[in-house]
């Protein structure tokens, strides 16, 4: 990816061409950041930005990068400008106010244009390039103490090579704070108090430098260059905490927490520095991180979305950071926090209701190079709690029979709002609906079907619906479900030849006088809940049922299989009562249970019966049970307290 110094702070700002062709070229990368105020340190608005390449002497141009844009920054300081997709090296990026914004901002701005110098080394966008005092403090460095003519220790004569950004930038943040190249300017004083302690260092630092340089009489590229070279002298350095301390107790004591305490570590590179110069590292870790995984977002409210992810890792130089971006698609990704390296998560506080954003994570070593970005992920934020949601959302779904989509049926909608739709060629159906509570069913006068579910019920809450699926069967020839209600009475129950079933209910309380399968009768389930009464259950030859279930109470005056019937599972629970169970020649049956305190008065296994398990638990009544010759019988148990006053075994 890019491997670039300057960390990355994302902007949106205008975009207008550089050159008076206002063609760009087809293949661009977005170069964005902050812009700061360079006495206040807080975000600098109507500020244009525009970038220069760097030469092969080390040395930035004197014009413009060529096929290049220049971004205007917004009032959060962001700013966003386009460059050829194919540039690499180092990116030097200026920042001016224009001669209107120049005469608003004189009483503030002191010393315009501000730069900051970011190495690029592949294709991918260049987000959050900082410009502030400090990151212009590092270009100064390198150009009076890094190029072929006046190389000091420590650097090498190559001006902005990567090497020495990098070395420029450590030596730097030794007076305003780690990571002071990707800390985001906070917007207006009253935001400084809730910003990072990096954030208000650098604040403080950057507006005790201008104090000094107004009271000492001593310019910026002074003060650097004495840093590395000689030392910054006793009055410079003295002058320099003394005004930190002034900042933190009188200028900014209003906006700053009460117990808000100067950064130690600069304190002391300041005082170290009155009398001996700051070593120029060596930075042995040019490598960039590897990437944050598993990137993960969450949305907990409108106005919250939370962030995690799984450290990266660097063997020479560690994670010194983390920097989070965030955008609303199609804009350009804009940083929002930097997080130190040993934290994995983030909670994003900035948020709009019904909105969706899409942010990705990278890693900063401690050499101060970026890692590939993280994957990116998105989420949509639910509707204000306190807020109507007005947002239309969309319920949906599809009616089948046999795997395929029924045309034209109608389904109707009721609850928080009512309507009807028909589904279409493929029976996909679709509601336009605000969040709430509804029913959907398909119409029940509907021809020739018969409709499982009959209904469905369904939130909505800030998200659209799908999957609300329906199952059709054609009426007199399947039947996906058949369900009786509470307390029905049904006299006699027939279910013609070759007719399919796969779910029969009756609830609790109903009474059937008879139900009769005939040769054919395909079954898949049949349930009867407590308290159903029926006088006698046939099923003819040729009957297949792979379940049945009698719950507990269930009266049951007769079952009778007939010869061919094929039984898979045959279960009656506790208290079930049965007067007669016939099992006619050529009966297969699986499995037999008999639950406690079953009463079965006779039960009869004709010629040729194959039974593969028997099983009567405690407290099970039998009066006779016979198995004439050919049965074959695979178990039998009988637990404690069975009674069994015939068993007949030819």
């Amino acid at each position: 990816m890019l491997a670039f110094l300057s960390l990355l702070f994302a902007g949106c700002g205008d975009y207008k061409s550089s050159s008076p062709n206002p063609t760009q070229p087809q293949q661009l990368k977005t170069v964005s950041g902050y812009v700061s105020n360079s006495v206040t340190g807080l975000a600098l608005p109507g500020a244009m930005v525009t970038a220069y390449g760097v030469g092969a002497n080390g040395l930035p141009a004197s014009a413009p990068l060529a096929g290049s844009s220049y971004g205007i920054s917004d009032q959060n300081g962001a700013y966003s400008l386009k460059i050829p997709q194919g540039y690499t090296g180092t990116l030097v990026v200026k920042a001016t106010l224009p001669t209107s914004a120049g005469k608003r901002a004189a009483a503030t701005i002191t010393s315009i244009p501000l730069r900051a110098a970011v190495t690029i080394t592949g294709t991918s966008d260049v987000p959050s390039v900082m410009i502030s005092y400090a990151t212009n403090a590092a270009v100064l460095l390198i150009e009076n103490n890094a190029t072929a003519n006046n190389a000091v220790t420590g650097f090498a004569p190559t001006g902005f090579s990567q090497d020495n950004v990098l070395k420029a930038t450590k030596v730097l943040e030794g007076v305003f704070g780690s990571g002071f190249n990707i800390i985001q300017p906070p917007s207006d004083p009253s935001t400084l108090v809730n910003s990072t302690a990096d954030a208000q260092n650098l604040v403080v630092a950057i507006q005790a430098f201008n104090m000094v340089e107004t009271s000492q009489a001593v310019t910026t590229t002074t003060i650097v260059s004495n840093l590395v070279t000689t030392g910054l002298g006793s009055a410079v350095s003295d002058a320099l905490v003394n005004a930190i301390q002034d900042v933190v107790s009188i200028t900014l004591s209003s906006v700053l927490p009460p117990n808000f305490q100067p950064s130690p570590a600069i304190i002391s590179t300041i005082t170290d520095a009155g009398s001996t110069p700051v070593t120029v590292p060596v930075v042995t870790d040019q490598t960039p991180a590897s990437a944050p995984g598993n990137l993960a977002a969450t949305a907990s409210s409108a106005s919250v979305v939370g962030l995690t992810w799984t450290a990266s890792s660097d063997a020479e130089s560690g994670i010194a950071n983390y920097v989070i971006y965030r955008r609303v698609s199609p804009a350009a990704f804009e940083q929002i926090a930097v997080v130190a390296g040993n934290v994995t998560s983030y909670n994003d506080p900035s948020t709009a209701a019904q909105t969706t954003y899409e942010y990705k994570v990278v890693a900063v070593n401690g050499s101060g190079l970026p890692s590939a970005d993280s994957a990116i992920v998105s989420v949509t934020t639910p509707a204000d709690a306190g807020t109507p949601d007005t947002h239309i959302y969309t319920l949906t779904g599809q009616v089948l029979m046999n795997g395929v989509g029924v045309a034209n049926v109608k389904i109707d909608l009721t609850g928080s709002g009512s309507g009807s739709a028909t589904t279409d060629n493929n029976g996909f159906y679709t509601f336009y609906v605000l969040s709430g509570a509804y029913s959907v069913k398909p119409d029940p006068q509907q021809t020739n079907y018969l409709f499982s579910p009959a209904s469905k019920t369904v939130t909505v809450a800030g998200a659209n619906v799908s999957g609300q699926d329906f199952n059709a069967a054609q009426t007199g020839s399947a039947g996906g479900s058949v369900t009786y209600p509470t307390g029905s009475a049904n006299g006699s129950v027939t279910y013609p030849d070759g007719s399919f079933t796969t779910g029969i209910v009756y609830p609790t309380g109903v009474v059937i006088g008879g139900v009769t399968y005939p040769a054919g009768t395909v079954v898949v389930s049949r349930h009867f809940p407590n308290g159903t009464l029926i006088s006698g259950v046939f099923y003819p030859a040729g009957t297949v049922i792979s379940t049945i279930s009698y719950p507990g109470g269930v009266v049951v005056g007769g079952v009778t299989y007939p010869g061919g019937s094929t039984a898979v599972v045959v279960s009656y629970p506790n208290g079930t009562i049965t007067t007669k169970i016939v099992f006619a020649s050529g009966n297969v049956l699986t499995s037999t249970s008999y639950p406690t305190g079953m009463v079965v008065i006779q039960v009869s296994y004709p010629t040729g019966g194959v039974v593969g398990n028997v099983t009567y638990p405690a407290g099970t009544v039998l009066t006779t049970i016979n198995y004439p010759d050919g049965s074959v019988g695979y178990g039998l148990n009988y637990n404690n307290s069975t009674n069994n006053y015939t068993t007949y075994v030819p």
